[in-house]
């Protein structure tokens, strides 16, 4: 519930894990992002704004949720409205105060937190008048392309977030490449004369990747969640009529292949498809105990994750982030 707990104590069906604390989160790595230059700050308001807070809101945009757990058994659906008013119109106006957090200025020049197609028309702290055009898909595509126009050429940095996720970016300057190293969880200063007209491409590569949890989070051991860029992915019961997919469990992460395709409806989303093992039989008709190991049993089975956001969008259904892993299947 709204309570304190021990250390560690982490349970995925039941963590409150209240879109408004989402919000909280957003608001004090703002202020720390800002108090520090610290792009620790901005990844941690990255990953609350894409995961624990857009998954609040319905993809129609009219229904909320309180609490937006990590594992549901189908029970979990939104609602337009709560007796305890804060998470509907807290959305509301993050989403409408999301526009003035892409950007800062500093004495240094231009700050880039966060990536999206956008109109920049504001000034140096030096008063010059400046206008950044960014183009892109983010946070689909990693491909990123800004057009700066200075009113007057102008020596300044432009400071480009690396994710913490994101090695072997690259970014080019008019084309070319550029002399300074992107480095993963830091900003990117490239100082130097820009005039009207100039390009900036970022490129951010998009690998899915598997992450662990510290193994004091217990109901987290022997798991992984799959990430692709920021976004958390989740498997819901709806994509999968012949299992459960709490029989669903990987055996050798590190060797799992993931296709991409393209969901439209979803705002062009990514979603990823998989090969994973399926308890066989189910694990609902087996013992609770038995003597000795469990068995090896387990078919293949293509399995499909969602971006977390996207859950509980059509209708109640069985919702799982952390896969458990199965080492006796390797």
């Amino acid at each position: 519930g709204e309570a304190f707990g021990h250390p560690y104590e982490l349970p995925n069906e039941r963590a409150y894990t209240e879109t408004c604390a989402a919000i909280g989160s957003m608001m004090w790595n703002w202020r720390m992002l800002l108090a520090t230059g610290e792009a620790a700050y901005a990844d941690l308001f990255e990953r609350a704004l894409y995961n624990g807070f857009l998954s609040g809101v319905s993809l129609d945009g009219v229904n909320y949720f309180y609490r937006n757990p990590l594992t549901s058994l189908g029970d979990n659906e939104r609602r337009p409205w709560y007796n305890c008013t804060c998470c509907p119109p807290n959305v509301q106006r993050t989403i409408a105060a999301i526009p003035g957090h892409l950007y800062s200025t500093s004495t240094e020049g231009v700050w880039l937190h966060f990536y999206h197609s956008s109109t920049l028309k504001w000034h140096l702290d030096d008063g010059t008048p400046l206008v950044i055009r960014q183009e892109g898909g983010y946070p689909w595509s990693g491909r990123v392309t800004m057009q700066i126009e200075p009113a007057a050429e102008k020596v300044f940095a432009l400071m480009l977030r690396i994710p913490d996720w994101a090695a072997q970016a690259k970014v080019m300057v008019n084309g070319a490449g550029v002399a300074e190293k992107p480095q993963p969880g830091q900003y990117l200063a490239l100082k130097r004369l820009w005039r009207k007209g100039d390009r900036v491409r970022l490129e951010l590569p998009m690998a899915v990747r598997w992450v662990t949890s510290n193994p004091r989070a217990r109901e987290n051991q022997s798991s992984i969640a799959v990430m692709r860029g920021p976004l958390v992915y989740a498997l819901e019961g709806v994509d999968h009529p012949g299992f459960s997919i709490f029989d669903v469990h990987v055996a050798r992460p590190e060797k799992m292949r993931y296709a991409e395709s393209v969901r439209a409806e979803w705002g062009d989303a990514v979603v990823l498809t998989a090969r994973a093992a399926v308890y066989e039989p189910p694990l609902m008709q087996a013992p609770l105990y038995q003597f000795g190991s469990w068995p090896r049993k387990g078919r293949s089975a293509a399995i499909t994750l969602i971006p977390y956001f996207a859950w509980a969008n059509r209708g109640g259904s069985e919702m799982q982030v952390w896969l458990p892993v199965d080492e006796r299947q390797r």
